[in-house]
Formats: C-alpha cells, sequence, structure tokens
C-alpha cells in the first residue's frame, strides 16, 4: 500500500536531479561563447616583442582567450575630426601584438581607446558621428593586425542633444569591425552618457557593452551587493532581455572591496558560476586584466591551485564547455583552503 507514495516520491527526486544536473552543465550545450580581456599598455612588451613570462602565461592560459584589449590609445580631437594617440611605446606595443596574432591565430587583437588626454573628442564625434570611424580604419591602415576597436569612455556629463550623435558614432565604428563600449548597466549610480543600456544599444545595436556592474562582488550571495548573480541580473535588465546578446559582463577579481571578494571560491563553485552565466543566455565576458587574473596566486586550493589558476580554468570551461583544458581534470581539487 505505501508503493505508490514511494514511486511517487522517486519519481519526483528523479525529475529533480535531472533538472539539476541540466542546470549545472549549461555551458556544455556546444553554443559559440567568447571570453576577452583587456592589457594593460607597456605591462606586456618591449621592443622585440613580448615578454618571456607574459608569453609563459599565455602558452598555459590561451584555451581561455579569444581577444585582448590593449589598453594603449587615447581618443584626441583634430579639428572635426578624432585620432588615436599613442600612452606608451607604440612600436614597443604593436611588436608584442604581432607576435602575439602570429604565435595565436584564433586570438584577436583590440586596440582600447579612453579619453583621458582630451575629453573633449566626445563633444567632437557627438557633432561629426562619422569622425570615429574614420579614426578606426586610419590606424586599421597603419596596423592591419588590429581587429577590435574597445572604448572606454567613461563621462556621465554628455548633454542630451549630444547622445544620439555619440551613439551613433559608435554604430558607425561597429560597422568597421567589432566595437565595444565600457557602461555600468546597474541601477545605482548616474550612467555615463546619460543613458541605460537598453537606451544605447537600440540607438547602437551592433556595439558590444562590456558591463562592470559584476566587477564590484565576486561573493555567491553575502556581499553588500548581494553577490555575483544579483549584479549580473541587474546588467540583463538594464540591457534588457531582447538584447543580452550584445552584454558582455565584465569580471575583475582584484576590483571589490572588502566583505564583497570572496578568493575562496572553489574549483566547483566557478565551474557553477560559469553555467549560471551560460543558463541566462549569456555568450561574452570580459576579464579585467589578464595579468591581474593569473597573477592572482593567492588562496591556493589542497592541490595548489590559486584563485587566478581557476578563474582561468572556469573562463576555458566558458568558451569550450569542457573541464580541465587550463588545469588537468584529474588534478582539480573542487574544495579551496
Amino acid at each position: 500500500c505505501n508503493l505508490v507514495p514511494m514511486l511517487l516520491r522517486l519519481a519526483l527526486y528523479t525529475s529533480f536531479a535531472a533538472i539539476t544536473l541540466a542546470s549545472s552543465s549549461a555551458c556544455t550545450d556546444g553554443a559559440k561563447r567568447r571570453v576577452r580581456f583587456w592589457l594593460i599598455d607597456g605591462s606586456t612588451a618591449n621592443q622585440r616583442g613580448c615578454y618571456s613570462g607574459f608569453l609563459g602565461n599565455l602558452s598555459l592560459y590561451s584555451a581561455a582567450v579569444d581577444s585582448f584589449g590593449v589598453m594603449m590609445v587615447q581618443m584626441a580631437s583634430n579639428g572635426s575630426g578624432v585620432y588615436f594617440r599613442p600612452i606608451h611605446n607604440e612600436t614597443s606595443d604593436w611588436a608584442c601584438l604581432d607576435q602575439i596574432k602570429a604565435l595565436y591565430q584564433h586570438i584577436s587583437i583590440g586596440v582600447s581607446a579612453s579619453l583621458d588626454s582630451d575629453p573633449g573628442s566626445l563633444n567632437t564625434i557627438a557633432a561629426h558621428p562619422p569622425a570615429m570611424a574614420a579614426a578606426v580604419r586610419a590606424y586599421k591602415a597603419l596596423h592591419p593586425n588590429m581587429d577590435e576597436f574597445w572604448t572606454d569612455f567613461e563621462s556621465k556629463y554628455l548633454g542630451a542633444a549630444q547622445v544620439p550623435g555619440v551613439n551613433e558614432a559608435f554604430e558607425l565604428s561597429a560597422q568597421v569591425m567589432l566595437t565595444t563600449r565600457y557602461a555600468g548597466c546597474e541601477p545605482r549610480d548616474p550612467p555615463y552618457f546619460g543613458e541605460t543600456c537598453a537606451n544605447f544599444t537600440a540607438a547602437a545595436p551592433s556595439v558590444l557593452v562590456q558591463a562592470a556592474n559584476t566587477y564590484w562582488d565576486t561573493t555567491i550571495s553575502s556581499g553588500w551587493y548581494g553577490g555575483f548573480e544579483k549584479l549580473l541580473r541587474q546588467e540583463i535588465d538594464n540591457i534588457g532581455e531582447h538584447n543580452k546578446g550584445r552584454l558582455s559582463p565584465a569580471i575583475c577579481p582584484a576590483c571589490p572591496s572588502a566583505g564583497n571578494q570572496d578568493d575562496t571560491l572553489s574549483q566547483q563553485a566557478l565551474y557553477d558560476r560559469m553555467d549560471l552565466v551560460c543558463s541566462l543566455g549569456i555568450s561574452d565576458l570580459s576579464g579585467f586584466t589578464f595579468g591581474e587574473i593569473y597573477n592572482r596566486t593567492t588562496h591556493k586550493d589542497r592541490r595548489g591551485h590559486s584563485i587566478g589558476e581557476r578563474y582561468m580554468e572556469a573562463l576555458s570551461y566558458f568558451r569550450s564547455g569542457k573541464k580541465g583544458v587550463v588545469l588537468p581534470l584529474e588534478t582539480v581539487e573542487v574544495i579551496a583552503n
């Protein structure tokens, strides 16, 4: 007489287990996903090419990399146009970037531009939207290995009348090559350009938005912000569910303040985080920065793998759906100290 309830409980348990298994392996669905990293200008290059230490780390973690955005130029005005002014030694930077491209054909090279030297250049492209695309074409002509154009235009002071022109400039640039825009995509602070990520994407639908809200909490749920997942969902809400394909949540293990940072995350916890991101329909992630992540050598697990190594293994899993690529699967330890 107890057989029916027992079978019912067994059926429910089996269904629950199947759902749990499916949600815990969301990144294995075969979808194409990409991982991008910022590189700090001047930190990886000399006149002859990349530093041997950088190349050694790239050989370890290339399976986690689709593209680099090198923080190497500033956008400046030139009459009614703009151009890109080098921050440091441009010859040295490109010697390294050309070497990366020769060694790893699958890695795209992005040039990341800031506004630090001439914030007025944003006014220039607002008045002359084609100017930025023209500057991208000109720079590409000088450096054929440039594949992507990244921007870090952290301005909250655009006038409402300028916003349409700036958005048009971004869309025109994206017609030349993949173009990214750094943004917050969060509900707390005044937004860059005075618009939500949804408003920007409606005007510039071809641009990839690198959202920094997910910088600020690496905990599961214990931080002041409520954990990584809460910040990720805020980004999706801000850009709109229908625009998720243009969203690249940015991660920065070194960025959170005390109480919002968890470097004890196990390998399994980071796999679970990647599966969460995949299950929400996100197909792109951005890491700040490549060097800062792999140089995060503390909080080793029982097998001796640091939090930086565990992040690289997790990001490789996100992009390929395969575990044990960066860290051999038989040595992956799921319990961190």
